[in-house]
Formats: C-alpha cells, sequence, structure tokens
C-alpha cells in the first residue's frame, strides 16, 4: 500500500508503515482473495500556481470472515 501512495504523504507522514499495519490488523479472517481499481481523479490547486492531482485507488479484500473495501485517496 506505500508504495502506491505518493510522495509528499512517504515524505511527510509520521510512521506511515505502522499506520497501515494498525489498520490491516483490523481485518479478520484469512485473506481469500484481493483486486484493486482506479477510481476517481481529483485536482486542486497547491497554492502556488500549480495543479496537483490525486487518483483514488480501491482495493477489495475478500476473506473467510467479510469483505473489506480500502479506499486510498
Amino acid at each position: 500500500m506505500e508504495e502506491v501512495m505518493c510522495k509528499n504523504i512517504k515524505d511527510n507522514y509520521e510512521d506511515l508503515t505502522g499506520e497501515i499495519n494498525n489498520m490491516l490488523s483490523l481485518i479478520e479472517g484469512e485473506i481469500d482473495s484481493t483486486s484493486w481499481e482506479r477510481g476517481y481523479a481529483v485536482s486542486q490547486s497547491d497554492g502556488n500556481g500549480k495543479t496537483v492531482s490525486h487518483n483514488a485507488l480501491s482495493i477489495k479484500v475478500n476473506t473467510t470472515k467479510g469483505a473489506y473495501v480500502l479506499l486510498l485517496a
């Protein structure tokens, strides 16, 4: 998950790996399958005359105990 995040998040988020691990620990059961798809794109001004684009990524995880959707935006 960390690999698909933007450089800004990777560089500026304190303990990103630990936070990702905490989130994934909430998934119950054994993973049966995963899939992903690109979601929407959002563009916004960075305040310095440049536009920054963000693309959402939807990750679907099916386990023996349920289904989960993780949205990275």
